[in-house]
């Protein structure tokens, strides 16, 4: 992986990360907390509550 510089902005970080896990074989970005402003359908896996979760344009739904 390519080291970032501190000038870089947070989200090339995050993307690099995201990128990272993919490249191992994780289906879904790992985050800590729910996002915002998302865009119906979109996937991650809540690292604080170990669960795969979708928004579904209102609220979010854990899989299981």
């Amino acid at each position: 992986m390519i080291p970032l510089s501190s000038k870089e902005p947070d989200w090339a970080a995050k993307v690099a990360v995201a990128l990272n896990m993919i490249q191992r074989g994780y289906p879904y970005l790992q985050l800590d907390a729910e996002p915002s402003d998302v865009r119906e359908g979109f996937t991650f896996f809540d690292t604080t509550a170990h669960k795969v979760k979708t928004w579904d344009g209102t609220t979010w739904q854990a899989h299981w």
